[in-house]
């Protein structure tokens, strides 16, 4: 099984990639992103840089603390229920950007052992 197909796209014959929602979707993320700028995953803790118009980059990884702004302008702590490994966030991101197009890497400890 592909990377991809492990996350469902891409383990079926005929599945069309390019216009899969999750890919889209990221499409869509990584475009709103300017060079530069940080993209922070609440449920997961994860801090991504968009270094140029194909690459981003893991850059941090949240303490469970840190408080992101949500889009209403509040500030947001994800109650510990609504948190997901960031080991496994960091996966499907990847092979989502991945397919639409964008180079995911990390430059954290994320995932040493």
């Amino acid at each position: 099984m592909t990377e991809q197909g492990e996350y469902g796209v891409g383990s079926k014959p005929g599945v069309d990639v390019d216009n899969h929602e999750f890919v889209q979707w990221a499409r869509r993320m990584f475009n709103q992103i300017a060079v530069g700028g940080k993209w922070a995953v609440p449920r997961s803790g994860l801090i991504f840089e968009k270094r140029s118009e194909t690459q981003l980059v893991l850059v941090a990884l949240a303490d469970e603390y840190d408080l992101f702004r949500g889009e209403d302008g509040n500030n947001y702590t994800p109650l510990p229920s609504e948190m997901v490994d960031p080991v496994k966030d960091y996966a499907i991101i990847r092979a989502y950007m991945t397919l639409a197009g964008v180079d995911v890497s990390n430059e954290t400890t994320l995932g040493d052992e």
